[in-house]
């Protein structure tokens, strides 16, 4: 960990821009006085750490470190979490480095359908969401390790994470970690956005060949809009039953996530 001298001269004391004189409409902490709190935090405890204040211009962001190195893994949509990867990028903190999240800005709400279905309950989501992840792309790039450290999570909400992440494919090497462009991760993005949760989960393969294609995304939206119009079968409650019964439950997952639910008796 760097002295409070180092810190000092490696980290302006503020953001370009911001009135040293106190008029600053902010007044509250810095993301240059947040890294270093971060820093000297995480170097000894293993947890995550909220920073910055809601109310102010920066807002909030959320930090854990990623082990075994020294790197930061910062989730988030207000300026204090852009500022801080900004800054562990650019080096501001000597020895610490920013952990990779994939290009594209997907919404978190869209594994809400999905983690209903896998979880039985809304209480993953919600914990995603309380816990500051903004994006699907931060919570597919956030080690299990450190998921497990978010209060209240347990095994069964990791594996129902990756459960999820898995069915939309977004724990795919190529897509998780980098090589592809920003244009394909952003087409992506914006199909998986448009795409009926069933229909994302039965042509997930599609997609991303739909993404790295060279068709226009007017074209695209067209086959998009064809594939939700496709009528999606109804779960036959017998499969359900047998699938449960022998404790398939990844295949009852997929199952239930392909098909719609048979509505309920009249009474």
């Amino acid at each position: 960990m760097f002295t409070d001298d180092a810190a000092s001269d490696a980290v302006p004391a503020r953001s370009p821009g911001t009135d040293l004189a106190g008029n600053d409409p902010d007044h509250g902490e810095s993301p240059e006085e947040a890294l270093r709190r971060i820093v000297g935090h995480l170097d000894a405890e293993d947890r995550w750490m909220s920073v910055g204040e809601h109310r102010s211009r920066w807002g909030t962001a959320d930090v854990c470190r990623v082990r075994p190195g020294r790197v930061l893994h910062v989730i988030g949509a207000r300026p204090m979490a852009s500022r801080l990867r900004e800054l562990v990028a650019s080096q501001a903190a000597p020895g610490w480095e920013l952990h990779p999240v994939p290009p594209g800005r997907t919404p978190l709400r869209l594994l809400a359908a999905p983690l209903l279905t896998v979880s039985g309950g809304e209480r993953s989501y919600n914990l995603l969401a309380r816990s500051g992840f903004a994006t699907v792309e931060e919570v597919a790039a956030t080690p299990d390790r450190c998921l497990l450290l978010l209060r209240q999570c347990g095994p069964k909400m990791v594996a129902a994470v990756r459960r999820v992440l898995h069915d939309l494919g977004w724990d795919s090497p190529a897509f998780a970690y980098a090589s592809m462009t920003d244009l394909v991760a952003a087409r992506r993005a914006h199909i998986i956005s448009r795409l009926a949760v069933a229909q994302l989960v039965r042509y997930r393969e599609f997609a991303g060949m739909l993404a790295r294609s060279s068709m226009p995304l007017a074209a695209v939206d067209k086959i998009v809009e064809s594939l939700n119009s496709e009528a999606v079968p109804t779960a036959d409650q017998l499969v359900c039953l047998l699938l449960d019964t022998a404790g398939e439950t990844e295949i009852a997952s997929y199952y239930q996530a392909t098909h719609s639910q048979p509505p309920a008796p009249d009474r």
